[in-house]
């Protein structure tokens, strides 16, 4: 669909060719050829700011048509993302925070000194996550400290970011943020 809904084009089932992170679909139709090429890597949309997993080109009826294809949540579960900061500011020495975003959108983790739980939700706009639950142990006042300042930045979240470094970022409204890397 093309034209905001307003031209169909139907073709038989594509040609895929495969090049390293690239596939690209190619199909005839009564109009002509039509290509699409889907690279794998993380692509910003331009409009909303959202990370995508893939990159997208798509080439029918003289047009040339780009943008970013996949589900931005496939960016964010898998593997555990461990903090390495909060704020800008590295961990208190020996201590650990993390972060699992689950496909049933459920976060949980390590705040510092507590395991937490939460809600994640990613809507065309950005991320948010609820307030979190969690454990109640006390730790010594650097670690409660950090953990506050986590968890306060967790449920502010409204966006992240995945940069070239493969970092993730999680940006609040007023500026914080939670930034994370897988081993």
């Amino acid at each position: 669909l093309t034209d905001f809904g307003q031209t169909r084009v139907v073709a038989p089932a594509p040609t895929v060719t495969v090049s390293g992170a690239t596939r690209t679909f190619m199909a005839r139709s009564a109009q002509g050829e039509m290509t699409a090429k889907v690279i794998d890597g993380v692509c910003m949309d331009t409009m909303s700011g959202m990370p995508h997993p893939q990159s997208v080109t798509v080439v029918a009826g003289g047009q040339t048509l780009t943008g970013c294809g996949g589900e931005p949540a496939s960016l964010l579960q898998g593997a555990e993302w461990t903090v390495v900061s909060i704020d800008g500011k590295p961990l208190v020495a020996g201590s650990k925070a993390t972060l699992t975003f689950a496909p049933d959108g459920s976060l949980s983790g390590h705040a510092s000194c507590n395991r937490f739980m939460s809600e994640y939700k990613l809507s065309g706009e950005g991320l948010s996550i609820a307030s979190a639950a969690g454990t109640r142990m006390m730790c010594e006042a650097p670690l409660m400290q950090q953990e506050q300042a986590f968890l306060a930045a967790l449920s502010g979240t409204q966006g992240f970011s995945i940069p070239a470094d493969g970092a993730l970022l999680l940006r609040t409204g007023d500026g914080r943020t939670i930034e994370a890397r897988r081993p």
